[in-house]
């Protein structure tokens, strides 16, 4: 009896670790480079696309945390740092963009910081891009902010 009941519960931890993984993966697989996009009209401004929009009102706000593990992915770095900021830091919401211009006065780069993360969009390569040093400060950032929360819980 003690053996059925111990294969019992090692089975149903066993699914439910997978589904915790499975549920992270799938949520750092919605986000990327379209889960969002500025408009600019007499002002630039940030709009998430429907996915992200649906991701913020779920409930569990906690298990967005866990989205830090993929943060290094260009292609998402953005779009969590978006997406964790609007959680659990919603009162900071600072958008700029800056234009850099080569000899001939065309624009070559754009430069887009939303609350200490920059991001770039190369018109000559038609490509967007975070750089590396940028993506560890605001992993830094993020991981110091559940360190920070972690700890307030529990005292």
């Amino acid at each position: 009896m003690k053996l059925i009941i111990c294969l019992i519960f090692i089975i149903f931890c066993r699914i439910s670790v997978c589904q915790t993984r499975h549920d992270k993966v799938e949520l750092c697989d919605q986000l990327n480079w379209n889960s969002f996009y500025i408009t600019t009209n007499h002002f630039s401004r940030l709009v998430l696309n429907e996915s992200l929009t649906t991701l913020l009102k779920q409930k569990d706000k906690n298990r967005f945390l866990d989205l830090i593990q993929c943060i290094h992915k260009e292609d998402k770095t953005v779009a969590i740092h978006i997406l964790l900021t609007n959680i659990f830091e919603a009162d900071k919401n600072s958008l700029s963009i800056s234009y850099e211009y080569d000899k001939d006065s065309s624009i070559q780069t754009i430069k887009y910081t939303y609350n200490s993360l920059s991001w770039f969009y190369s018109v000559e390569k038609d490509s967007l891009y975070v750089n590396k040093r940028d993506t560890q400060n605001i992993y830094k950032h993020w991981r110091n902010y559940i360190k920070r929360t972690t700890v307030d819980r529990y005292r």
